[in-house]
């Protein structure tokens, strides 16, 4: 075997290097220039917890995953490419009062590994070619819309200079899923 295109997923003391944090915020950007969520909003978990109760508002709100790879790392150093990635954390979405929240309506029907191997396989036959494209920031291309308004704490890593010694656990209104 040769390895290839070998992509090493960094562990959190690992993604505190310089490369991957620059790799993290690059990833922060993109999402903030597509509108991922709307930093109008900004307001402290707290705030916005006691607001939703006191109105009586039913809101969602989770977190924000980072995770930093290294694509290439096969190869010497020179070659190697940080890969920062940022992902909604749905395994643990709250309501207003802390409580797990209740989805009514889930579906996903992702690329599965059979695809792939079946586009594969075709490609080596004889006479036959393969390609496989992947489009930028697809997760984030559609409008969230959801029955209640989901909010997502954002990482330090990602704050805006001017939150630091403001807040404590910034949240925005999440617009894209």
């Amino acid at each position: 075997d040769i390895p290839g295109m070998v992509t090493r997923l960094l562990s959190r003391d690992e993604m505190r290097c310089d490369d991957a944090m620059t790799a993290i915020r690059a990833e922060g950007d993109a999402l903030r220039k597509v509108g991922t969520w709307d930093e109008s909003t900004v307001i402290d978990r707290d705030k916005l917890l006691e607001r939703s109760q006191r109105t009586g508002e039913t809101i969602h709100w989770g977190n924000l995953l980072t995770l930093c790879s290294v694509k290439f790392a096969e190869r010497g150093r020179e070659k190697l490419r940080y890969k920062g990635r940022i992902c909604f954390r749905g395994d643990d979405v709250r309501d207003e009062y802390g409580a797990p929240a209740v989805f009514q309506e889930l579906s996903s029907s992702p690329t599965t590994v059979q695809t792939t191997n079946a586009n594969i396989a075709y490609g080596l036959l004889p006479d036959h070619d393969s390609t496989v494209a992947d489009a930028l920031r697809a997760y984030v291309q559609a409008l969230l819309g959801t029955k209640y308004p989901t909010w997502v704490t954002i990482p330090k890593s990602l704050w805006l200079s001017h939150w630091h010694g403001k807040f404590k656990k910034p949240m925005c209104w999440l617009v894209k899923a």
